[in-house]
């Protein structure tokens, strides 16, 4: 079973096979993308594929926790000053955004599409392996930023999840569903207001708070 709460580090023909079986999915659906055809795409005979995973459930679970890994596993040294929860919630969205520029963000929803009506019995799994890393990630980037601002911990949590989540859900709009290839024009302008939206919610949060134990 595979640890969301472990890093992933394969090699880089590793690596090129589960990208290229994610954009075949993504073309194919999960049930109709071959093994066959994966290989002749790679260059390699199909019983090659199975050094890199055991059966087709194997390879959906690689990508998945591949997927995550690159997306949420960040060097401490390239990050820039985050001293509030403002720089922290700008990281983050630009971020989502930067992602959603790549050629493999719309190719992995899809996969996720069809992960879901073609194969039910790995729900459970995906969902774990998504919640756990996720959640490790915003908790982990939110605990000292409750400390600097005296927002509840829980609140910080909440008010990341909420502006992340509705970027990506802007960004799925017009890059998944409307097959745009530029961001938005008016996506910085929406970051800020996401953030200020956050920041002002969590600031009344708090008020009724101190004022409950008041």
């Amino acid at each position: 079973m595979l640890d969301a709460n472990q890093g992933v580090r394969y090699s880089e023909k590793h690596r090129k096979v589960l990208h290229e079986a994610l954009f075949l999915i993504a073309e194919r659906g999960c049930s109709g993308a071959s093994l066959r055809e994966l290989a002749q795409r790679l260059g390699i005979r199909q019983p090659s594929l199975y050094h890199y995973f055991d059966s087709k459930e194997d390879l959906f679970l690689q990508i998945l926790q591949n997927y995550i890994s690159e997306s949420t596993d960040v060097d401490a040294s390239t990050l820039p000053p985050l001293s509030s929860l403002t720089d922290m919630l700008r990281y983050s969205l630009d971020a989502v955004a930067a992602r959603f520029k790549t050629p493999e963000q719309a190719s992995y929803v899809r996969f996720l599409i069809s992960l879901g009506q073609e194969y039910p019995d790995l729900q459970t799994t995906v969902q774990k392996v998504i919640f756990e890393r996720v959640t490790r990630v915003l908790t982990d980037a939110t605990r000292l930023f409750a400390e600097e601002t005296g927002f509840l911990p829980s609140d910080s949590h909440h008010l990341s999840r909420m502006v992340i989540g509705a970027m990506i859900s802007r960004l799925h709009d017009h890059h998944v569903i409307g097959g745009h290839r530029e961001s938005p024009d008016d996506l910085n302008d929406f970051r800020d207001f996401l953030i200020e939206a956050a920041v002002h919610t969590g600031q009344a949060r708090k008020k009724t708070f101190d004022k409950k134990l008041s």
